[in-house]
């Protein structure tokens, strides 16, 4: 199937395991044939006088900073403070605000408790019982008895006339003709 696999000349054993397992799981793609090199780290070792442990070299290197980031670092930083600021900010107005509405529904409350007593004292000073009580005590009335009432007898036999009003000339003047209109018509 892969005839460059078969050349020991180009790769050895280990990359053409390496190309088959990849074709394998790459389907039908076509694998390299030359595998990539790729730098190995390869610390160097010197030997202390002292002692004969190996201890690997290890050098830093700086890297210079490149050109512009130092001011577009600052202006992220800026942006950032200022949009927690305005977080924190809008937190703190809203706990404001919750605050002041526990307060309103507070005061709401006792309101609405007030209300209530105040209705039932109304309806407590209104009921029939103490409306007699107070007539009792305070103005000195007492209850009807059958002694305290009197009957009334009304004549029925007598009428009331009630004249006739003096009518104007001109009403008058229409009832004659009405009348003689009546005649008239039988």
């Amino acid at each position: 199937m892969y005839d460059f696999l078969q050349q020991d000349n180009v790769l050895s054993a280990e990359e053409r395991y390496r190309i088959s397992q990849q074709s394998y799981m790459h389907g039908n793609t076509a694998p390299k044939l030359q595998p990539e090199s790729q730098p190995e780290f390869q610390p160097e070792i010197r030997r202390s006088r002292r002692t004969e442990i190996s201890t690997p070299e290890i050098s830093m290197r700086r890297s210079t900073q490149k050109k512009g980031s130092a001011p577009k670092a600052f202006l992220a930083a800026a942006f950032t403070i200022t949009l927690l600021g305005a977080v924190i900010y809008g937190r703190v107005q809203t706990n404001e605000i919750y605050g002041q509405i526990a307060k309103e529904t507070k005061e709401y409350e006792i309101i609405q408790s007030e209300n209530v007593r105040m209705h039932s004292d109304l309806e407590a000073k209104v009921a029939i019982k103490s409306v007699e009580e107070y007539a009792e005590q305070q103005l000195g009335l007492q209850q009807l008895d059958q002694s305290q009432i009197e009957y009334i007898q009304l004549q029925t036999d007598d009428s009331v006339e009630i004249p006739e009003e003096e009518k104007n000339l001109f009403v008058r003047i229409k009832d004659k003709f009405e009348s003689f209109m009546e005649y008239l018509k039988g």
